[in-house]
């Protein structure tokens, strides 16, 4: 008799538990829309929130490299006013006559592993890539402009 009393104990409520699971009112189905739409709304909320931190930081960081370059351009010493642009510079020649040198066979021929050549090359027209960038572009822009179109 135990057993019979465990069973059909048992399996009338779970039997009852997955009936009330499954069968919904209208008013509990509006109830549970409801909550799926605060709960959308505060992740977007949340979700704006960050974005807004996300540009306040990258105008912090904006502002401090502008301080920093207000800092070298007020400096009195040639060299350290001009460091960059002259790096910059070097960069830009070197990557020019790399490249002229590889386009016309003047270099390939002294260089025994063409592939250590090219890594070269490929290295130098990355940095030269960044200093245009830099002194031409922002990749801010491009950001904004994949974050629009998804």
């Amino acid at each position: 008799m135990g057993f019979f009393d465990f069973l059909s104990g048992g399996i009338v409520e779970a039997v009852g538990k997955v009936a009330d699971d499954l069968i919904t009112s209208d008013e509990e189905r509006a109830e549970k829309e409801n909550e799926k739409l605060k709960a959308n709304l505060a992740y977007k909320a949340q979700m704006r929130e960050s974005d807004i931190k996300e540009t306040e930081i990258y105008l912090e960081d904006k502002q401090s490299a502008r301080e920093m370059n207000s800092n070298l351009v007020a400096s009195k010493d040639w060299l350290v006013r001009n460091t960059g642009s002259l790096l910059a510079w070097f960069i830009v020649i070197g990557t020019v006559a790399l490249d002229y040198m590889i386009a016309f066979d003047n270099l390939k021929d002294a260089v025994a592993d063409k592939e250590v050549l090219m890594f070269i090359l490929g290295s130098m027209n990355t940095y030269t890539a960044g200093v245009i960038s830099f002194y031409f572009g922002s990749s801010k822009t491009e950001a904004d402009s994949k974050r629009t179109i998804h």
